[in-house]
């Protein structure tokens, strides 16, 4: 019985990250891009990042509302994987429930979802907004050029359309835009 519990228990959190997540977060979040990205210029001013690292574009809409979705999620599952470490911990350290088991794996499993899972899912999240700064201010860049206003230019589906048209293909996706 107890193991039906279980899965029943972890059919319920997978759903909830599945399907009851993304929903909160373009209700939620998504229509609070411009705080998001208010705060997010304060904080890279007041923390002197590099411009390389900048995950805001200087230029309006500062990013774009997938990024904001995907960075919410990260984030939501960093947290998670976080809380369930230190449920671990508690468990591991604090209780006698677990004393049957090793000290080397407990001590791992905590430091994986404390410290590695989390650190891993940040840095992507970092890599790819990054990265999609970089497009958007391309993107932006060129409609300055040839339209001689930024307004009239990017939004989410010319930059998103464009750069997947360009490189659809398996072979030219490594190669980095032009």
């Amino acid at each position: 019985m107890s193991h039906a519990c279980d899965e029943a228990f972890s059919a319920a959190c997978a759903d909830c990250v599945t399907h009851e997540l993304p929903i909160f977060i373009r209700e939620f979040i998504v229509p609070r891009r411009e705080e998001i990205v208010y705060y997010g210029r304060k904080a890279k001013a007041l923390l002197h990042i590099p411009p390389s690292l900048h995950v805001f574009s200087d230029l309006d809409p500062g990013m774009l509302d997938d990024d904001i979705e995907m960075g919410a999620h990260s984030l939501c599952c960093a947290g998670a994987y976080f809380g369930f470490g230190l449920v671990l911990l508690v468990l591991f350290f604090f209780t006698n429930t677990y004393e049957s088991m090793p000290t080397g794996l407990s001590v791992m499993m905590v430091a994986i979802c404390l410290v590695v899972v989390p650190v891993i899912t940040v840095t992507v999240m970092c890599v790819r907004l990054v990265r999609s700064r970089r497009l958007l201010t391309r993107a932006q860049r060129f409609y300055a050029r040839y339209y001689g206003t930024v307004e009239n230019g990017p939004r989410r589906t010319d930059c998103e359309l464009g750069y997947a048209e360009k490189y659809s293909s398996a072979s030219e996706s490594l190669k980095w835009p032009h």
